[in-house]
């Protein structure tokens, strides 16, 4: 588990324009069986940053490749004139086509969603991961609300309402 999220450049620093984080294993020495069977389920001391689940999603949504991310994309002016346009590069290839294809499949019904594990008395963040459209996947999406509970259909209206505006833009 651990060499495949180091495939989704999972501790790396993500150079973007503004400041990133590192993903962050516990230390593998306290990996017993309990803490193992946590982070397989998506539990325990992992910690990940809301642009690495979009990430994340959009190796899948995009046959393998993650992309290296940009906080813009390109600047137009309003006689369509472009100013500005990023370069795509591949960040990483962190599965394989097949793989992508079949987790397509499994989410293609419903974006993915959970709560985080946080300080007993703190109501955990709410987390909602995604692509758009599920038949051509072009957007990834990734969503949390801090200490949201377990208010799953308020952040699956947000990123519902994210990713219909994000699809009226470019189309």
């Amino acid at each position: 588990m651990l060499k495949n999220l180091r495939d989704f450049a999972f501790e790396e620093t993500l150079q973007l324009e503004i400041e990133s984080s590192a993903g962050q294993f516990p230390p593998q020495d306290s990996l017993g069986r309990e803490e193992l069977a946590l982070l397989v389920n998506g539990q325990g001391q992992l910690a990940i940053t809301p642009l690495h689940m979009a990430l994340i999603m959009s190796a899948i949504g995009r046959d393998e490749t993650m992309p290296v991310p940009h906080l813009v994309e390109s600047v137009t002016l309003e006689q369509e004139t472009l100013l500005f346009q990023t370069q795509s590069e591949v960040l990483a290839r962190p599965i394989s086509i097949q793989v992508a294809a079949e987790l397509r499949d499994i989410m293609s019904s419903v974006a993915k969603s959970g709560l985080t594990e946080l300080t007993s008395g703190i109501p955990p963040h709410s987390i909602v991961m995604g692509f758009a459209p599920v038949d051509d996947p072009r957007h990834a999406i990734s969503v949390v609300i801090e200490n949201g509970g377990r208010g799953e259909e308020e952040i699956r209206t947000i990123a519902q309402q994210i990713v219909r505006v994000v699809l009226e833009i470019r189309e």
